[in-house]
């Protein structure tokens, strides 16, 4: 087994195990057994199990990064209600989902930090990924606050509260873009849409 093989072995396993029973429920020799290597083999590529966890996060969030910077843009068109608001929640709705099927195993990963205990070791290392969803759409909310004024000081509740609204969905197996539209106006005006 080369180098890389070895390398992207090791990561599924640890994927794979760390979606399951979670980053405290996993320890170094069940990694190394999972992939059929040995522990100088998995410190050759990561020097640390921290440092797994670390390089798993930076290599399989990456096309979400991508994904979410790319939709969650906001174009002002206060006067037309499908092409203002909706149409951008919507796609972010769009990309969250189409990555959970593409990457499920990860998007199970994804979804437990949302509940991980803050200070827990997982929470503390994939910190950066939370803030950067967090931020992004603290960003977007902002933008969308400033031609709708009657959400200026709601930004950060509307940016914490949508991911989870999202995660619920996903979980629930709601998959179309017909799904998403609903569930972007159901966010946009609550229970009485």
């Amino acid at each position: 087994m080369n180098d890389e093989s070895s390398k992207n072995r090791i990561l599924d396993c640890a994927l794979t195990l760390f979606s399951t029973r979670g980053y405290d429920g996993v320890g170094i020799a069940e990694i190394c057994a999972a992939a059929d290597i040995t522990k100088p083999t998995l410190y050759y590529h990561f020097s640390s199990k921290e440092g797994l966890y670390k390089a798993l996060w930076q290599e399989k969030f990456a096309p979400l990064r991508h994904s979410l910077t790319a939709a969650a843009v906001y174009r002002p068109r206060p006067e037309d209600y499908h092409h203002d608001v909706l149409p951008v929640l919507a796609g972010i709705i769009v990309v969250y989902s189409d990555f959970a099927q593409a990457q499920p195993t990860f998007f199970r990963l994804l979804s437990s930090l949302l509940f991980a205990p803050d200070g827990s070791p997982a929470s503390v290392l994939a910190r950066e990924y939370r803030d950067f969803q967090f931020d992004l759409l603290l960003s977007l909310f902002t933008d969308i606050a400033r031609a709708h004024g009657n959400l200026a000081g709601k930004e950060p509740l509307l940016a914490a509260s949508f991911p989870g609204l999202i995660f619920s969905y996903i979980s629930l197996g709601a998959t179309s873009r017909y799904d998403a539209e609903a569930l972007a106006r159901q966010f946009m005006h609550g229970i009485f849409s």
